[in-house]
Formats: structure tokens, C-alpha cells, sequence
């Protein structure tokens, strides 16, 4: 029996609540999509979390930037995507709205640097974040969209977790589209959405926010700020997200 060129084939999937499936299914690639996740480069929030947890609760650490290492990071990784080839073939990023994974974002996947011209304006202002850095174009490059539903938590102790005004963001990343920042996936389908017509997509992500299996997928978002928001409900916004997206 001879093979099928430029298909895929996914495995049955099985686990404890679910049965494994009667067969296999062959997908040609060309109606598949590639999804590649990124973490964010290391943030400041990181470095002192690392010696010590509880300074993750510290309001110093308000929608963190990424540190020096990090934005050596973040060059070593577009030099690998350029160098790979996988630049060319990204037709859409999607990063959390925080600070730290859009400057991920920007760095790894944006433009040169930014000169003015063209008409177009930066993906990220010149030191954004305090961080020194020229300002990044948004020519020759794929379009950038912020979700909300990226975002590791949206509720709960952590400073490094919430997020600045979205007017604010777009003084910092003029070409980065916001429209759906409010918009919470679980409350909408795929026929607001719309089909999504891209086929190499990367989401810059905060850690965490994608499971693979979940027992329950009701939300459960507490009211009171000072607790975090549930792992079902991180995990609930991860598969929507997902089911929307893809």
C-alpha cells in the first residue's frame, strides 16, 4: 500500500474519561495549520520569583517588562526563526496584552528597526519598557494581534499578571491590534469569530495558559482580587481559545 504525500495523521486519543477513537483520519497539509508556542523572554518579575515566591506579589512587579537576558533571548530567537526559514512562512502573531509577551512578540517576529518611513506606524515605540531598545517596525512582517484569553490569569494577587489600559499599550505598540482585548472567548463561537484564514500562526503566551486535558471546563472566576484566578478557569479559557483559533 503506497504512502499519501503532504498528509498528516493524527492518533487516536484516549484517556481515563474518554474512549480511544474507531480509526485514523488523514488530513492533507495544505487544510492543516501550524501553531507554534513561545513563552515569554525572562521578566523581572522572574528573577527575584526565582529567589524568593513571594516577591511575585510585589506591586513593583506591575505588568513586567523583560530583563537585558531576556531581550538576548528574544534576539537569539529571531535569529533562529530568520535562519530556519520559519519567518517567512508566519502569516499571524497573537500575544497576551501584557508587556513582557508583546515585547516578546515585537522582537522575535516584528521588523527592523523602525525609521519613520513608509507610512506605516512601529510595532513598539523606541525604550519601551524602559528597556533601551530602538523602535521596531511593522513592515515586512505578519500582523500582530492581542487576546485576552493569552493572558495567564486574569484575576487574582499577582501584580506581574494585570495588565496596563489598552490606550496606554497602543502608545507603546502603535501597530499591534487591539480590537479584541475585551472580548472574552468563552462567551463567544466561532461564527463571531469567523474563520480564521492562516495557516502558520504563533501565540506568544504567559506560562501556563495551555493544557492538554482538563476534567471540567466550567468557569470559575472569583470575585474577591486578592485570590488568583481558578486552574479550571485558566484551563477553560486556554480551550476556547484554541477551539476558536483553529
Amino acid at each position: 500500500m503506497s504512502s499519501l504525500p503532504n498528509a498528516s495523521m493524527p492518533s487516536p486519543v484516549s484517556s481515563s474519561g474518554m474512549k480511544s477513537s474507531a480509526g485514523t483520519a488523514m488530513y492533507p497539509l495544505h487544510r492543516c495549520k501550524t501553531i507554534h508556542l513561545v513563552r515569554h523572554a525572562q521578566g523581572v518579575h522572574n528573577v527575584e520569583g526565582e529567589k524568593d515566591h513571594s516577591a511575585y506579589t510585589s506591586p513593583s512587579f506591575f505588568d513586567a517588562p523583560i530583563t537585558p537576558l531576556g531581550w538576548r533571548q528574544v534576539d537569539y530567537l529571531r535569529e533562529h526563526v530568520k535562519n530556519c526559514g520559519l519567518a517567512e512562512k508566519i502569516e499571524l502573531v497573537i500575544c497576551s496584552p501584557l508587556l513582557r509577551t508583546m515585547q516578546t512578540a515585537v522582537g522575535v517576529f516584528g521588523g527592523e528597526s523602525y525609521t519613520g518611513g513608509g507610512g506605516a506606524p512601529p510595532l513598539m515605540v523606541e525604550n519601551a519598557g524602559q528597556s533601551e531598545r530602538l523602535a521596531i517596525s511593522s513592515l515586512n512582517c505578519p500582523p500582530f494581534l492581542a487576546v485576552e484569553n493569552c493572558r495567564e490569569r486574569l484575576q487574582g494577587g499577582h501584580p506581574c499578571d494585570k495588565r496596563r489600559s489598552i490606550a496606554e499599550y497602543r502608545t507603546i505598540f502603535p501597530a499591534i491590534d487591539f480590537s479584541l482585548e475585551s472580548i472574552i472567548l468563552l462567551s463567544i463561537d466561532k461564527s463571531i469569530c469567523g474563520p480564521l484564514q492562516f495557516n502558520i500562526v504563533v501565540y506568544i503566551l504567559t506560562s501556563w495558559c495551555i493544557v492538554v486535558y482538563i476534567k471540567s471546563l466550567s468557569l470559575q472566576i472569583e470575585n474577591d482580587e486578592d485570590v488568583r484566578e481558578a486552574h479550571k478557569s485558566v484551563a477553560a479559557r486556554g480551550m476556547k481559545f484554541m477551539d476558536c483559533y483553529l
